[in-house]
């Protein structure tokens, strides 16, 4: 198990071990329909209540077996998510027990583990078994103005792909970007982490001083990445949110049919309001990247030393101490990137392109800082081959950057 999935695999563990223990007291919920069944809110026959309760315990119980029998976390991961959706699939067979928004109940669990690919896989297999246990409802379902239960099926449905399409986007959207989130703050955790251990090599004045600085660098850091992290979330919920809209306004043209109508009409009043709603954070981060841009710029150079010496706290000494670490680094930089060019190392690329870009603006190289940042966001598309003129472009322009360091280190800037 590699370091850069330790956080989510401890996180895996953690949810798996929850939800055992969860999915093994939701049986308690049948002696509860017993009892409804008992004072008549209910009317399933006993035979019925009886067969339902029988396999809804054997598949609660699966994740306990499993865990017990030491089966693979991976495969536990569906047994607890995938049976949910089993075990209220088959109480949804029987027509005296409402559905609702029940069904989507796994979909919303799978965000736990933070897997975009495993989230889009429960919204497929929700969606399979809700179509499963409508089919078997709807022998003995009130048809109304259906003919057959066969046409009741189908409308049915029909109007649960709609809430299935919608809800299952939001929530590939929301697993996507929580994951990087989370990635982003474990890599800022474990940078302070590193940062205090190094100061407790120092004297005792000095390290407090370095943690300290490093502690509230690392904050910074990960208050940029929010921002980022909220204007990509942004922007990536409204394109697929804009295309289910227009999909939902053409349902409501071109159909009369109640049901469909009354589940058209909510998904579009409920996503405008989410639409209205990402399009004011698009605005407040879009507004907030440029202040940052104007606020960061260079005016002397490219390197602002004004703004370098606000990280270093005022202090000309530690704000020399960061540029020669800045230039120390700088050979062994130059090789990780070349050899990961080489190898099509997409990761080690993309990590070491963060690094240079958080230390240049610790200097105060804003310019050089955004350029690095470009180089990461194409970096992480997964393709190193296309950014070879922009790498040249930058490493010109980090030639540029050292040579400044060497003339305000000799006091000659």
């Amino acid at each position: 198990m590699g370091s850069e999935s330790s956080f989510f695999y401890e996180n895996e563990m953690r949810v798996l071990h929850s939800l055992t223990r969860v999915m093994r007291w939701l049986w308690l919920a049948f002696p509860m329909i017993y009892l409804g069944n008992i004072l008549k809110l209910f009317q399933i026959e006993y035979s019925e209540l009886n067969d339902l309760a029988l396999i809804s315990l054997l598949i609660l119980w699966l994740p306990t077996l499993a865990e017990r029998a030491g089966i693979s976390p991976r495969i536990r991961r569906y047994l607890c998510v995938v049976g949910l959706g089993v075990v209220i699939a088959v109480i949804a067979t029987n027509e005296n027990i409402g559905i609702y928004m029940s069904y989507s109940l796994a979909l919303i669990t799978s965000l736990l583990f933070f897997d975009m690919v495993f989230t889009i896989k429960i919204a497929v297999i929700s969606y399979i078994l809700i179509v499963i246990s409508l089919y078997f409802r709807a022998p003995g379902a009130n048809h109304g103005e259906f003919e057959t239960p066969f046409i009741w099926w189908v409308s049915r449905s029909a109007g649960f792909l709609i809430e299935a399409v919608a809800v299952g986007a939001v929530c590939t959207v929301v697993a996507k970007f929580s994951h990087i989130l989370l990635e982003r703050l474990d890599a800022a955790r474990k940078e302070t982490v590193v940062a205090e251990k190094k100061a407790m090599m120092t004297g005792e004045m000095q390290r407090e001083r370095d943690a300290a600085e490093e502690r509230r660098m690392a904050a910074e850091r990960v208050n940029k990445e929010m921002s980022d992290y909220l204007a990509g979330f942004s922007r990536e919920i409204t394109t697929p949110m804009n295309t289910i809209l227009s999909m939902d306004e053409q349902i409501l043209k071109e159909t009369a049919e109640g049901n469909t109508r009354e589940y058209a009409e909510s998904i579009l009043v409920t996503g405008r309001m989410l639409l209205s709603l990402t399009e004011d954070l698009m605005e407040v981060t879009d507004a907030g990247a440029k202040k940052s841009i104007m606020r960061h710029g260079p005016k002397d150079g490219v390197i602002d030393r004004a703004e370098g010496l606000k990280y270093a706290s005022g202090k000309e000494e530690f704000y020399t101490k960061l540029l020669q670490v800045f230039k120390d680094q700088a050979e062994g930089r130059r090789k990780v990137f070349t050899q990961a060019l080489d190898e099509g190392d997409v990761r080690s690329y993309t990590v070491a392109m963060h690094s240079l870009k958080s230390n240049a603006r610790m200097i105060g190289a804003a310019q050089f800082a955004e350029m690095a940042m470009e180089l990461e966001e194409d970096a992480k598309m997964g393709d190193l081959s296309g950014i070879s003129g922009k790498h040249e472009s930058l490493m010109q322009e980090y030639d540029r950057v050292l040579d400044e360091i060497d003339g305000i280190l000799s006091g000659g800037a």
